[in-house]
C-alpha cells in the first residue's frame, strides 16, 4: 500500500526496525507523524485507501485538539485520544546540563504523569482490530517518541533502532515546525520553547531509554507496574513483530 501525502509531516512506517532476538517490527502496522490536520480530502482518502490505517492514536491535549480540527479526517478514521502529560511546561535546568539528559528528563515526566496514557498504547496496539493505526501528537517527536519507545522496548525493539528510528525527525523537522508555526497558538508555543525542544538528537532517546532502564527496570516493568497483563504483552508482540 502507497500513499502521496504532501502534507503529512514527518510520517513514516516504523515496520523494519529489528529485535534482539531476530525478528522485525511488521511494517504497514504503525505508522507515525506530526499533526495530520493539515491533510486535505484527497490525502486522508489515501491515508485511509491507500495505507489502510483504521485507527488514528492522538497523543495530544482538549486544548490543542479544540484549537484544530479537520472535518475530513474526523468522518474517515476513528480517533482514540491518549494524552500525553508531562504535568508542566518544559522545566529549567543548568546550563551546564547537556540538551540530550535536558530532553530524557522532561521524557520521563510523561511516564510520571500519563501512565493510563502510556498502558493505552500499549493495549490498544496489542488488540488486531484497531490497526493500521496513525500516532501522532503535534511535531510526532517528543510524545509520539516516547509512546512508542516504550512499546518497542517492551518487544525486544533495540535500543540503536528506535534512536534511530526517533532521529529520523531531524531530516523533517524545520518543514514541521514551519508548518506548526502558520498556526497563531503553536506559533506562541513554539517561540518560547528552550533549545531542547525544538531538536530531536539521538542523544536524548538514548539517555531516556537508559534512564527507563535504571529507573523503571526497563519498558516491559514499566508497563507490567501499570497493570499491563502477560497475556497483553503477548498479544502486543504477535501484533507488531513478524
Amino acid at each position: 500500500m502507497s500513499a502521496h501525502l504532501p502534507d503529512l509531516r514527518n510520517w513514516r512506517d516504523v515496520g523494519g526496525l529489528a529485535t534482539s532476538d531476530g525478528r522485525r517490527v511488521r511494517h504497514g502496522v504503525v505508522y507515525r507523524s506530526a499533526s495530520p490536520m493539515f491533510l486535505d480530502a484527497e490525502q486522508v482518502a489515501q491515508l485511509v485507501d491507500g495505507l489502510g490505517v483504521r485507527t488514528r492514536v492522538d497523543l495530544r491535549s482538549d486544548v490543542e485538539i479544540a484549537e484544530i480540527a479537520n472535518e475530513h479526517l474526523t468522518k474517515a478514521v476513528p480517533v482514540a485520544h491518549l494524552p500525553f502529560r508531562a504535568g508542566g511546561t518544559w522545566q529549567e535546568h543548568p546550563a551546564a546540563v547537556e540538551v540530550g539528559s535536558r530532553v530524557a528528563t522532561h521524557y520521563l515526566r510523561y511516564l510520571e504523569h500519563s501512565p493510563a496514557s502510556v498502558t493505552g498504547v500499549a493495549r490498544l496496539l496489542a488488540d488486531p482490530g484497531t490497526g493500521p493505526v496513525l500516532m501522532h501528537c503535534s511535531a510526532g517527536k517528543d510524545r509520539t517518541g516516547v509512546a512508542l519507545a516504550v512499546v518497542l522496548s517492551a518487544v525486544g525493539v533495540l535500543p540503536e533502532e528506535i534512536v534511530r528510528d526517533y532521529a529520523r525527525t531531524q531530516d523533517d523537522l524545520e518543514a514541521l515546525l514551519d508548518q506548526l508555526r502558520t498556526l497563531p497558538a503553536y506559533a506562541e508555543r513554539l517561540a518560547v520553547l528552550p533549545e531542547e525542544g525544538l531538536t530531536a538528537e539521538p542523544a536524548s532517546m538514548e539517555i531516556f531509554l537508559d534512564r527507563l532502564d535504571g529507573e523503571h527496570g526497563g519498558a516491559r516493568s514499566y508497563l507490567t507496574d501499570h497493570g499491563v497483563e502477560a497475556e497483553v504483552l503477548k498479544r502486543l508482540e504477535e501484533a507488531l513483530l513478524a
